[in-house]
C-alpha cells in the first residue's frame, strides 16, 4: 500500500466509528488509532475522570506516541464546531492524519445530526497539518 493509501484507510476507519458514536449518542469524545508495521489498524482511546477535552486530547497523544516506533501512521479524531465569516457555523468531525513519511493533514467531514445519515451534509475539506508523532515536517 501506499503511505496516500493507509492514511486514507485510516480516515475511513476512523470516520466510520465517529459516526457510529454520532449516531448512537449525538457526540464522542477524542479517539484516535495508528496503523501498524504490520498493517493491522489499533483502535485507541482514554477515559479522565472529571477531565475535559483538552486533558482528554494530551493523554490520547500521549498514548499514541508511544507507540511511535511500531507505527506507519496515525489518527486523531475529534468533534469541532467551525465558524463561519457570517456569524453562523457547522459541526465536523475532524481526523488529523500524520505519516512517518512526513503526511499530515487535518481532514473535516461536516455532519447534522437532524438529517437520517448525519455524515452526509457537504464535501469533506482538508488542510495541511502540523506534524505531532513523528516530528517530519508537512509535505
Amino acid at each position: 500500500m501506499t503511505p496516500k493509501e493507509q492514511v486514507e484507510g485510516l480516515l475511513g476507519e476512523l470516520l466510520d466509528f465517529g459516526r457510529k458514536m454520532l449516531v448512537e449518542y449525538g457526540e464522542f469524545h477524542p479517539f484516535g488509532g495508528y496503523l501498524s508495521l504490520s498493517g493491522n489498524m489499533v483502535h485507541m482511546g482514554v477515559k479522565v475522570e472529571g477531565g475535559g477535552a483538552v486533558e482528554r486530547m494530551e493523554l490520547l497523544h500521549s498514548a499514541l506516541k508511544e507507540q511511535s516506533d511500531s507505527a506507519v501512521a496515525f489518527g486523531v479524531a475529534s468533534n469541532v464546531w467551525l465558524p463561519q465569516r457570517d456569524g453562523a457555523g457547522f459541526d465536523a468531525i475532524k481526523v488529523f492524519l500524520e505519516h512517518r513519511d512526513g503526511h499530515c493533514s487535518d481532514v473535516f467531514c461536516p455532519y447534522d445530526l437532524s438529517r437520517s445519515d448525519p455524515l452526509i451534509v457537504s464535501e469533506i475539506f482538508a488542510q495541511r497539518g502540523e506534524p505531532v508523532f513523528f516530528g517530519c515536517s508537512s509535505r
